[in-house]
This record gives structure tokens, C-alpha cells and sequence, in this order.
């Protein structure tokens, strides 16, 4: 089952009287016009949970949750005023939530946290690991009542005709190997969704919040990664981190970017920006795009397309290791 990434709704309020979008695919080098319902904005299986006998069932989607934010968010969205943007509570906190939740479900935030979670795993854990299965290796354990129906039914169906040092064996030998990369299966993305969700739009609610306004004659573009950090330094890169600021275009003409002021708030900031001023934005919002991006017309994206370097475009962001002794620091560059 497919899930969208970027909600078909808001992609719509990019299209050339609500038909077609202008889409420039970096993987394809192309401009392609499609709908805003194009198969390149969702994912196979994105928001979805498993039951543990690894059958699919509707009362494990968090589908119903995304639904009900987006559809919320987008209903707050399209009540801005760009003369008068000034939010009551339960907009804002629609608009905080619909925020979060463009930033948690983009397959590049996907990507890096697998990213990090195997280079914790192999910078920190894997000889211990390795060391305990050698020490310590039971299959009871692995098949033990805390173990899914699914887990169980895999492992005993590898296990099957082998001696233990058999599979000892080729266990280490698996996690030895140069191309061994562990990740967060898709079952474990969504309830992080879930859980995070709950928390940070409380956080951003109260955060410093810029309506930026495109001038006449222009507009901000959008991405297949709308919702995005840019940090002033390499070592913070979080939503919630000081110094970072988040952009997020929530019209071709409001361009809502947030970050963490001294102070608690709940008033927003209108800043009326110049044609340069929105092509900076737009070529951030393109820098950190994973492939495609939209414009509202053509020639637009032509030229946004134009004055961008895609020899220096990088899909995710890398983690970065740096060791001190036994201290270990993990860093989003």
C-alpha cells in the first residue's frame, strides 16, 4: 500500500489552475508535468504497522492520525492572511503539528537516522555484540515470549538443520562483513513518528515564528523535503536545536520558517521579502530537496533550476564520527 509523503492537497495550491504541476526531477534531469497525486510523492508501505503475525491491519495504520493532521493543517494554512497572519491557539497548533509532521515523514529524515543508527551500532556496539553472541549465544533467547510471531517464524525457519556453531558462525561472520548495514524497518519509522509527534509540535508552538511573504512577481517553490533544518553551525542540526532555523513553504506565497528564541511566544513576525531575498530561499528549499521540486510555473522553475550547482546537491546529509578516547560524537553534515 502506498502513503503519501507530501499531502496531494497542498501540493495542489502549486498546480496551473489545480491540474499540473511543473516538476523538475534531479534523478531524471528533466521537467516533467504531472498532478499533484504523482506516484513520485509516496512511498511504498510508508506509514504503515505490522500486526505481529506480519499481516497488514487497519487498526495499525497511523494513517488516520497523518490524515486528520494534515487535513487540519492545511485548513488553518488556507486561512492565512498575508496582510494579517496572526494565528488563534488551535491554528497554531494545527499549523505546529502539520509542521512537525511534513518533517518527520520526508524518506531523507528516514535515510539519515538508518544512517546513524548503523554507525552507532558499528562505532560503539558491534564488538560487544559480536563478543556477547560468541559469550553468550542461546536460540531460547531469541525465541523467547517477547518475540514477535514474525521475528519467531524467520529465525526458526534459518535455524532449521543447523548446529549451533553453524550459526554462530555465520551470524558473526554476517556482521563482520564490510557491506553489513543495520537499519529501522518500517514497522519501527512509524511508531517513532507516532511517538515524536506527540512532543514537538508542543515545543514549536511556542518557538519564534516568521511568516516570510514572496513579493509580487515571484513565489517560493516546494519540494519532495518541504519542511527542512538549516543550522548556523555543524554540531546542532535538530528542529528543537538552538541556532537552527526550519523552513517550511506553506503557500507559493508564505514561507513559514521557525526556530527556538530566548523566549516562550506565541505572536508571529511578517517579513515581506525581496525577489532576492526569495530566490535565496528557493534555492535552499532546492539544496535540501531529495529529488524533485515544483513551482508554480515553468519559466519559474527554469530559472530557479538555472542558477543552482547540482554537482553540489547531496540526497541526504552524511553522519559524521569523531572519537575522543571512548567518546564517540555523532554529528548530521
Amino acid at each position: 500500500m502506498k502513503h503519501h509523503i507530501v499531502q496531494e492537497a497542498y501540493l495542489r495550491q502549486w498546480t496551473d489552475n489545480g491540474n499540473q504541476l511543473n516538476i523538475y526531477s534531479i534523478f531524471d534531469k528533466k521537467i516533467l508535468e504531472r498532478g499533484p497525486n504523482w506516484r513520485g510523492f509516496w512511498r511504498e508501505d510508508f506509514n504503515v504497522l505490522s500486526k505481529e503475525d506480519g499481516t497488514i491491519g487497519y487498526d495499525y495504520f497511523p494513517e488516520d492520525l497523518t490524515a486528520l493532521i494534515d487535513a487540519k493543517g492545511l485548513v488553518a494554512i488556507k486561512k492565512l492572511n498575508i496582510s494579517n497572519c496572526s494565528l488563534d491557539g488551535y491554528d497554531r497548533s494545527s499549523i505546529a503539528f502539520y509542521f512537525a509532521l511534513q518533517y518527520l515523514r520526508s524518506p531523507k529524515r528516514r535515510d539519515e537516522f538508518d544512517d546513524m543508527v548503523d554507525k552507532t551500532f558499528k562505532s560503539i556496539w558491534k564488538e560487544d555484540f559480536i563478543k556477547s553472541f560468541e559469550d553468550d549465544f542461546d536460540i531460547e533467547k531469541l525465541l523467547n515470549d517477547d518475540t514477535s510471531v514474525l521475528i519467531k517464524k524467520d529465525i526458526e525457519k534459518e535455524l532449521k538443520g543447523k548446529g549451533l556453531e553453524v550459526i554462530k558462525k555465520e551470524t558473526i561472520d554476517f556482521i563482520k562483513n564490510d557491506g553489513f548495514s543495520l537499519q529501522v524497518n518500517k514497522v519501527g519509522h512509524s511508531k517513532m513518528l507516532i511517538k515524536n509527534i506527540q512532543t514537538i509540535p508542543k515545543e514549536i508552538f511556542y518557538f519564534k515564528w516568521d511568516f516570510l511573504v514572496a513579493t509580487t512577481g515571484t513565489s517560493f517553490i516546494t519540494s519532495d523535503n518541504p519542511c527542512f533544518t538549516v543550522s548556523e553551525n555543524n554540531f546542532m542540526s535538530g528542529i528543537l536545536a538552538n541556532g537552527v532555523k526550519t523552513y517550511f513553504p506553506l503557500t507559493p506565497n508564505i514561507c513559514l520558517r521557525i526556530e527556538r528564541g530566548t523566549f516562550k511566544t506565541t505572536k508571529e513576525e511578517i517579513i515581506k521579502l525581496s525577489k532576492k531575498e526569495v530566490k535565496e530561499i528557493n534555492l535552499l528549499i532546492l539544496s535540501n530537496c531529495c529529488n524533485s521540486i515544483v513551482a508554480r510555473d515553468k519559466i519559474h522553475l527554469l530559472n530557479i533550476i538555472n542558477a543552482y550547482d547540482f554537482s553540489l546537491h547531496k540526497k541526504n546529509k552524511n553522519i559524521k564520527v569523531y572519537s575522543d578516547g571512548e567518546y564517540f560524537l555523532f554529528n548530521l553534515e
